[in-house]
């Protein structure tokens, strides 16, 4: 019966998983081990699983898909399931092996001996058996040699495979210790070291033309992504026009001229800001003197009259007597001319309809694309996923409308649909990181180097110029971090190699960049730091 079940990672090292074994309430563990796992790797982890396991009183069983590591733990006694459910190992735990010098001899089963039918006066028959007679067929001395020969033969054999065998586990524990003493050991040095802020704007072109980040950091791949939606919607209509019918009237017209007058058709008579054209020519004689009995002289104006109507309909235009300005008249003329109406104009009449106009198509269209905005950019960013989207290089626009009224026509609404289109260049947020990091890199003086902190840097992100239609983004990147002095790491390993762990932190102590210094050594009970390729570093900011 299984208590614990502990999923182990490919790189788990014995003294990880031995920690966490102790950890565990569980008397009976199972131990879930992928495939070219360190763990199962080697034998001598595997003994040492064994052994700690028993110093703990634990049971332990594994459970993997590895072939070798299969092998090597049956080896060692520690049984194998295929999987997490299994009552029983597929391979059970290994026997006690025999000494190398040991014979172990395979008994032979002897030959089953026919029963031997006592002689009888009598002819004896066994019922079951057919009434034909059985004959014996003596064995001879050479087949008796024979036979002896062949056993031994196998016992010899037997003997030859597990001196093999032998041999084979011999060389398999040399080579598992030569890996576990002169591969395994790694030590990894943890540093924390003084830094600066450190702050740089760059420029970042996004093309959808270029396949990889450039070799100057300066440009990095993009692609146009597009995406479409249908909106409708029914909206009012704010344009106004004007129906109804002219005023209409007659103008009298008096001439005190010395000459006639002739007014053309469509000429203009004024009064209030109100205009009014005759339809028709009109002579207007000119003015006559006469002299009376008694000397006085008079002047009698010509006179005529001309219909006229109202420029625009309303009523408005139904104007009561009075006088009128005359265009095509000089101001002199003005002066001894008049026209005058007697009865008010009568006719005019208005009324307003309600129209759709263009302003109001288009106002639609904006409103229906603005409503549509934020459905398309979730849209584009999961359709984009994982690449990035910026908002403010998003393109909204209406491709495609239909309206169920033209401009001009008489409507108090109409009903609108539009099909809108939204489209951006997106990329790789990490190429867009690289290529700040590595511009930034370039501008740091030989002495210094960048250590990124995920948790604490931020990039800030500003849109110069969008030019979807040709395929790019010009983009601004303000990186925010801290730089530290650099390390020769190749100086730093050969000082520390061989030395104890106290030895190396206090070596490590003394550079002035260094903060904090932290030492760990595989396996852990290595007293020395290993070859210098077997070193690794962790760097930490402050």
């Amino acid at each position: 019966m299984i208590d614990e079940i502990l999923y182990l990672e490919p790189d788990e090292e014995i003294t990880s998983v031995i920690e966490k074994i102790k950890d565990l309430k569980g008397s009976s563990i199972s131990l879930v081990i992928p495939k070219n796992a360190t763990l199962i790797a080697s034998v001598i982890n595997l003994r040492l699983l064994e052994r700690e396991a028993k110093k703990l009183k634990k049971k332990v069983a594994i459970v993997t898909q590895d072939r070798i590591g299969r092998k090597l733990a049956a080896q060692v006694g520690i049984p194998v399931y295929e999987s997490v459910t299994d009552d029983k190992p597929i391979m059970p735990e290994a026997s006690p092996k025999p000494k190398i010098d040991e014979v172990i001899e395979l008994e032979e089963s002897a030959p089953q001996k026919k029963e031997e039918v006592p002689e009888s006066p009598v002819p004896v028959r066994h019922y079951g058996q057919p009434k034909t007679e059985l004959a014996e067929t003596p064995i001879t001395d050479n087949q008796k040699t024979k036979k002896a020969v062949s056993g031994r033969a196998k016992r010899l054999n037997f003997k030859k495979h597990l001196v093999t065998l032998s041999g084979l586990v011999v060389i398999g524990l040399a080579v598992s210790i030569w890996w576990f003493l002169a591969i395994y050991p790694r030590a990894t040095v943890k540093l924390i070291l003084k830094s600066d802020a450190f702050e740089q704007t760059v420029q970042v072109k996004v093309d959808n033309s270029v396949k990889e980040v450039s070799d100057d950091f300066a440009t990095i791949p993009g692609q146009t992504m597009e995406v479409k939606v249908k909106k409708n919607g029914n909206f009012s209509s704010t344009g106004e026009k004007e129906i109804g019918t002219n005023s209409t009237g007659k103008i009298n017209l008096k001439n005190k001229l010395g000459e006639g007058i002739t007014l053309p058709a469509g000429t203009t008579f004024t009064r209030d800001g109100f205009d009014f054209r005759s339809g028709e020519v009109v002579k207007v004689p000119a003015a006559t003197v006469s002299i009376d009995s008694g000397g006085n002289v008079s002047v009698v104006p010509g006179e005529s009259s001309v219909s006229v109507e109202s420029v625009g309909p309303g009523e408005q235009y139904n104007l009561g007597a009075g006088s009128f300005a005359v265009s095509g008249l000089t101001n002199s003329q003005q002066e001894k001319f008049e026209a005058a109406n007697s009865q008010a104009f009568t006719g005019g009449s208005s009324q307003t309809l309600k129209i759709v106009n263009e302003n109001d198509l288009e106002k639609a269209k904006d409103q229906l694309a603005d409503g549509a905005r934020d459905e398309l950019k979730k849209q584009l960013e999961e359709e984009a996923a994982p690449k990035t989207v910026i908002s403010d290089t998003i393109e909204v626009e209406v491709v495609e409308s239909n309206a169920n009224k033209n401009p001009g026509d008489e409507a108090d609404n109409f009903d609108l649909e539009v099909t809108i289109r939204a489209r951006t260049i997106v990329f790789d947020f990490s190429d867009f990181e690289q290529a700040i990091i590595g511009q930034a890199e370039q501008k740091l003086p030989s002495d210094r180097e960048l250590v990124v902190d995920q948790n604490e840097d931020k990039i800030e992100t500003r849109v110069e110029d969008v030019k979807i239609g040709e395929g790019v983004l010009n983009l601004i990147g303000v990186l925010s971090t801290k730089v530290v002095a650099k390390l020769d790491q190749e100086s730093i390993k050969s000082k520390i190699v061989g030395q104890s762990i106290g030895e190396a932190e206090l070596i490590l102590g003394d550079d002035d960049g260094i903060i904090a210094a932290e030492v760990q050594i595989r396996p852990s009970f290595r007293q020395s730091i290993p070859k210098a390729n077997q070193i690794v570093f962790d760097i930490e900011r402050e």
